[in-house]
């Protein structure tokens, strides 16, 4: 990303453009990044006020716009067991019902997946 930055500072340096970089999953290598060009740089002349770059690797484990652990199952397993027991007495806690099986199965078919998505990419 910071190539593509390079090329459009243009060699223009009072003029500018403000780069942000988004770091994803705590990794230096792999990251997205917004461009702005300063008020006067000739690029903002041209009509471009703002870009977007997206790296393409989180897209391995993206499927249809699910991504893994995002099930609103796992949340039951970071409640202590004595909660469970009495939620499911009670038959559930705020209208939803609790089972422990079911974020269990949440997480190992998250964790499913990503094994699946970087054997098939090749990156394990």
């Amino acid at each position: 990303m910071t190539n593509i930055y390079d090329k459009f500072k243009m060699n223009i340096s009072r003029y500018g453009i403000k780069a942000e970089f988004y770091n994803w999953a705590l990794t230096g290598d792999i990251c997205n990044m917004t461009l702005e060009p300063g008020k006067w740089h000739a690029l903002r002349y041209a009509g471009l006020v703002y870009f977007q770059f997206y790296s393409s690797t989180k897209e391995i484990l993206d499927t249809a716009k699910r991504y893994p652990f995002a099930n609103s199952s796992l949340g039951v397993l970071a409640i202590d067991l004595s909660l469970h027991e009495i939620w499911e007495h009670v038959g559930g806690y705020r209208g939803k019902a609790w089972s422990a099986r079911k974020g269990r199965q949440a997480y190992l078919t998250g964790n499913a997946r990503i094994l699946d998505a970087l054997q098939y990419a090749g990156l394990c």
